[in-house]
């Protein structure tokens, strides 16, 4: 128990540094968003075209979308607490911003599904595919 506590104090440590954005990105916007709604996260908070992770190989399919239209899809990665994230869906079409689903993951069910040999994940109850090992990677790069 002790030996898990230090790691979380240790990992909070590590979440908490400050980090560059580029200005007038779009995970420059979106910091400010949240700065402005006072939803900041503790442990930061990072958007992704659904796009770029379908090129990198980290999203497989969503259900609904053809990936030609994965360019109008955001997936958003946020933790308030160590080892919980906070995933979610939206899209926009026509500059309607439509929240489709959120989901909470945690790293332990990530690690023990890696472990037991899973490829990949299902998550928003089946909605959107990710490739296991390549989503961990990227979690634990930003």
């Amino acid at each position: 128990m002790h030996v898990m506590c230090v790691v979380q104090i240790k990992l909070m440590y590590l979440y908490r540094k400050k980090r560059f954005v580029l200005p007038f990105t779009k995970q420059f916007f979106h910091e400010r968003e949240l700065q402005r709604a006072g939803k900041t996260p503790q442990f930061g908070s990072y958007i992704f075209r659904a796009q770029e992770l379908y090129d990198k190989g980290i999203l497989l399919s969503i259900d609904q979308f053809s990936p030609r239209q994965f360019d109008r899809v955001n997936i958003v990665i946020e933790s308030n607490e160590v080892c919980v994230f906070n995933m979610g869906v939206s899209s926009n079409f026509n500059g309607v911003v439509n929240e489709m689903a959120v989901q909470i993951l945690r790293m332990e069910d990530l690690l023990q599904a890696n472990y037991d040999g899973q490829v990949s994940l299902s998550l928003f109850d089946g909605m959107a595919k990710f490739n296991l090992n390549m989503l961990l990677f990227l979690i634990n790069k930003k």
